[in-house]
């Protein structure tokens, strides 16, 4: 079953480039290719949208993980939601902290006094930025139909290349969508009473229908590939176990790697066939928990990779 929402052609022409990157980082350059998934989807209520249902994500884990991924090495294509974060740019100030802290003499603009620290990390983000810049393709998504859409097209280009190729799949995905046939042309209006004034009783219904789940397309596209993808839940962690358990069984993938919301950065539950590992880091740790990560899953591809060899 397909989404029954459509995505304009432009979008699609977005992801042409994917084949000469590819060509460029794996045929020519030898390197792996990990194509990461970031940020969250958000889920129109009209086709003129105004409103929308957004799935919470920063996108930090995804643009945490693709500066360690590249830094070993692999070429990243990554897929995130337009104004996530980015690698190497998320310890960086805002822009509206630069400009505050500017200084205009001359028609010269002064940056020095921005605190050292964010001076640094500025620095360090420029440099990373253009070491990596042909190593990185950036493709962005908003709606959860572009997320699924763009995600085919990848898969899709990946084809060739699977077993050597990491799916790392950590955005916040929607589970449910609105069929294009049902949305309302315009902006959903307030109900109001004959005196004018607003019904506080529920003055709006929404049906939501289950989004069909990508990961069959996936696999059965590109069976070859290491796959690994994320379970986050609010309850409890044996509820957390129960449901990356059926996740990994249900899909027989690489990793799943399971998180409590309010400890996501400190712990991780990686399961695979063999077991469980357990990934942690300090609260206050100077090394995020991705860099731990990362080494884990970077070893495990190995070992995949040795096996196809």
């Amino acid at each position: 079953m397909e989404l029954q929402f459509p995505v304009n052609e432009e979008y699609y022409c977005r992801f042409k480039q994917i084949s000469s990157f590819l060509h460029q980082q794996h045929k020519v350059n030898k390197r792996r290719i990990v194509v990461v998934t970031s940020g969250g989807t958000s889920v129109p209520l009209e086709r003129n949208t105004v409103r929308f249902i957004e799935n919470f994500s920063t996108g930090v884990r995804g643009a945490l993980s693709t500066e360690y991924f590249l830094r070993k090495g692999y070429a990243v294509i990554f897929f995130h939601r337009k104004g996530s974060a980015l690698p190497f740019v998320n310890r960086c100030p805002s822009l509206f902290k630069i400009l505050r802290s500017c200084s205009i003499q001359n028609d010269t603009i002064n940056i020095n006094c921005l605190e050292n620290t964010n001076f640094e990390n500025i620095k360090l983000a420029a440099k990373y930025l253009q070491t990596y810049s042909l190593q990185t393709l950036f493709l962005e998504f908003e709606t959860v139909a572009e997320y699924y859409v763009g995600l085919k097209c990848i898969s899709e280009y990946c084809v060739p290349i699977q077993s050597s190729t990491v799916f790392f799949l950590c955005a916040a995905v929607s589970d449910y969508y609105i069929p294009d046939k049902y949305l309302p042309e315009n902006k959903i209006s307030t109900r109001e009473n004959n005196n004018g004034n607003e019904i506080m009783e529920p003055a709006y219904v929404l049906n939501l229908y289950l989004i069909p789940k990508f990961l069959d397309l996936l696999i059965n596209t590109c069976r070859e590939s290491f796959i690994v993808l994320f379970k986050l839940e609010t309850d409890s962690e044996d509820q957390l176990i129960k449901k990356a358990s059926n996740l990994l069984e249900k899909y027989r993938v690489n990793i799943v790697c399971a998180n409590m919301l309010h400890t996501r950065r400190e712990k991780i539950i990686a399961l695979t066939s063999n077991g469980r590992t357990v990934i942690q880091v300090d609260k206050n740790s100077d090394n995020p928990i991705e860099s731990k990560l990362i080494n884990y899953i970077d070893q495990l591809f190995a070992n995949f990779m040795d096996c196809i060899d």
